[in-house]
């Protein structure tokens, strides 16, 4: 009799967010009641690199002893036209290291800078002899 293991998953309900918006993060296929490391690192515009750490306990907060993981992150400012890396890692030793034995899964999203340059979305521009 042969074990087959899924591949565990970690993804975001978009691909882009503004900054203060909430990211609603799913990880699965995770060992049940096991506690997963969720790192968001990025860089930028100016070079300076981020990270930002947490933990969820599957099956804590009323959170179903499943293997899946529901948890939300706010984008910073400093994410402001940034790509996103975000991990869950099942670290079952507490090192916050990925090592052999440990599940893993990985995703990325952005905070690109989005603006409307439709000038004259508004009406018709005024014409210079009567404004």
């Amino acid at each position: 009799m042969s074990t087959t293991l899924n591949t565990p998953t970690v993804s975001t309900d978009k691909l882009d967010y503004a900054p203060g918006s909430t990211v609603q993060i799913t990880s699965s296929e995770f060992t049940s009641g096991s506690t997963i490391q969720y790192t968001i690192t990025w860089e930028d515009v100016f070079g300076n690199d981020y990270i930002n750490t947490w933990w969820v306990t599957d099956g804590a907060a009323g959170d179903p002893f499943d293997g899946t993981i529901d948890t939300t992150w706010i984008v910073p400012f400093s994410a402001l036209d940034s790509t996103l890396t975000l991990t869950a890692l099942e670290d079952t030793d507490g090192d916050g290291l990925f090592e052999e034995g440990e599940l893993s899964a990985t995703t990325m999203f952005t905070d690109k800078a989005q603006a409307n340059l439709d000038q004259w979305g508004n009406g018709k521009a005024p014409d210079a002899a009567t404004a």
